[in-house]
């Protein structure tokens, strides 16, 4: 049910990375899906017919599969009852999404293809949902990045000894320039002394570390 997610905006996910495959012979709604999911962590591939599905789904091994129904080449539920012959994709959740029309069509093949069913045009809710039920993931939502990130500020920060003004400012110059290897170079011969300084700069080390220009 869509409605029992937070009202809060998901991030991530926690657990092994997922593997999904969407097969679509529209370019368009195979990109939503893929917009959707890539940036919470999901490793999206697609196809654009059942046979290329077939293929991809072989290498690949998806642990979820969202196909369309009317394709050229092979349709949607050939592709699925090819597949579920297949004993290494027994374990594959299948999730048919199409119009309602269509689906009435062939509801009784669907019915026995189908782990879940999805109407178009996707809404990520139902989306979410539907993904949080059958692959069972624990969703990672924005507030609570925000408030573990401050916590770990915090713990960091406390009993911190910083350098001096002049050099802060430097190393904010830096900053604003993108320079992070100059931030680096600055701070690797810092990391040998034996001072109250130190934790400053591996703590500015992993930051730089950690950054993706």
């Amino acid at each position: 049910d869509a409605d029992a997610l937070p009202d809060a905006t998901i991030v991530a996910y926690e657990g092994p990375r997922q593997r999904i495959l969407v097969v679509d012979d529209g370019w368009e709604n195979q990109l939503v899906i893929a917009h959707l999911l890539e940036p919470l962590g999901f490793e999206v591939k697609t196809a654009g017919n059942g046979q290329e599905g077939l293929t991809l789904a072989a290498d690949f091994s998806p642990h979820l599969l969202i196909t369309d129904l009317a394709m050229p080449v092979m349709d949607g539920l050939a592709m699925v009852e090819t597949l579920s012959l297949q004993l290494e994709h027994n374990d594959m959740v299948v999730v048919v999404y199409s119009a309602s029309a269509a689906l009435s069509d062939e509801q009784q093949r669907v019915q026995q293809c189908a782990d879940a069913l999805l109407s178009k045009p996707v809404r990520a809710p139902e989306l979410f949902a539907l993904l949080q039920k059958h692959l069972a993931v624990d969703w990672v939502y924005r507030d609570e990045v925000a408030a573990n990130n401050q916590a770990d500020d915090e713990a960091t920060n406390q009993g911190m000894v910083y350098p001096s003004k002049a050099v802060l400012i430097a190393l904010a110059e830096m900053a604003e320039n993108g320079d992070i290897y100059g931030i680096s170079e600055q701070a690797q011969p810092m990391l040998d002394k034996n001072d109250a300084l130190v934790p400053f700069w591996q703590h500015l080390t992993e930051l730089a570390e950690s950054f993706q220009i």
